[in-house]
Order: C-alpha cells, then sequence, then structure tokens
C-alpha cells in the first residue's frame, strides 16, 4: 500500500525508508515474546517507541502510549482511554492555533477518537465551559460538510431535471437512491 501508493513510480520510496507503526496502550509482552520467538529483535529507542527488527525489510516500531513521557507525543497520549484532563485541553489549545486546513483536519480526527475514549473527561470539559465553543465547533464540522454535500447533490439533481437528463444519470452523478 504505501510503498507504491505514495511514490510516484515503483521505489520512489525506497522500503528501508518506510515504518510499519503499531500503537498500544500497554506493554506488549505476549507480542513481543512472540515475535523474538519467530526471530525478531526488540529495541528499545526511547521511552514508549521500540523497534522490531529481522521480522520485515521495513522497520517496525511499537509505541506503547502509557510509557511516553507527559508532555510529548500529545496527539498519541489523549487517545489512550483515562488520558490525562490537562494533556486533553493543552492539545484542544494546540488545535486552536492550527491554521492550515490539513493539520486541522487531523487534529479534529484525533479529538473526535479521543473524545469517543475520554467521554466522562471530555463531557468535564464541556461542562466547565472551559472550551465549549472548541468542542462544540469540533463536533459538529461533520454535520455542515455533510449539509453541505448534500445540498450540492440536491441542486446537481434539480439542474439535471431541468437539462431533462436520464433518470439513470441524475441518480449516478447525484448519488441519490435508484428509489427516488
Amino acid at each position: 500500500g504505501l510503498y507504491k501508493g505514495y511514490g510516484e513510480t515503483v521505489n520512489a520510496i525506497p522500503a528501508d525508508e518506510l515504518t510499519i507503526s503499531l500503537f498500544r496502550n500497554g506493554y506488549p509482552r505476549e507480542m513481543f515474546k512472540e515475535l523474538e520467538r519467530l526471530g525478531g529483535k526488540i529495541e528499545k529507542k526511547y521511552n514508549g517507541v521500540y523497534n522490531v527488527k529481522d521480522i520485515s525489510i521495513i522497520v517496525t516500531q511499537v509505541i506503547v502510549i502509557k510509557e511516553l513521557r507527559k508532555g510529548t507525543h500529545k496527539a498519541l497520549r489523549i487517545l489512550a482511554p483515562g488520558a490525562d484532563e490537562e494533556e486533553i485541553k493543552a492539545f484542544l489549545e494546540e488545535y486552536q492555533r492550527l491554521t492550515l486546513p490539513g493539520e486541522k483536519n487531523n487534529a479534529r480526527a484525533v479529538i473526535k477518537v479521543s473524545a469517543k475514549e475520554n467521554q466522562e473527561i471530555f463531557q468535564k470539559i464541556w461542562r466547565n465551559n472551559d472550551m465549549k465553543d472548541i468542542l462544540d465547533d469540533i463536533m459538529n464540522v461533520d454535520e455542515r460538510i455533510n449539509e453541505k454535500v448534500e445540498d450540492s447533490q440536491r441542486q446537481t439533481a434539480r439542474d439535471m431535471i431541468l437539462d431533462k437528463r436520464p433518470l439513470k444519470e441524475i441518480e449516478r452523478y447525484s448519488r441519490l437512491p435508484e428509489a427516488v
């Protein structure tokens, strides 16, 4: 996938420059034992980050979220159940400072996953008005995007009907169900 998917040509990104990352909340003792049994070598790169070597030509990293130092890798740390409330708030503050749409979208995705894993903490933050506006905005963005897409699809269908296009063509371009 990634090997061929991101380069313009085959080997544009050499395999030895790729990394596969696995994320675990706690230390995966049994998984590491099995990987070692299969001939892999586990190397602790730094707190919370382990490289698995000699299993694949592509380096595999195992990230143990609970071992990452507090204040670092907030985007990963807030994904785990029982995330620290202060780290969640700090990440929300960082989200507010982002300006590039791609960065905001990625941060919004992290926040949504974290909110599912840490509902009580997010509800507490929201109830205390600490960051109510930010959270309301993040949680409602998808709804606004879907509404815009649906409006656009409806307008496309109307225009095609006025142009007397065949029903099958209208369904295909507007993604309306055939039963309409």
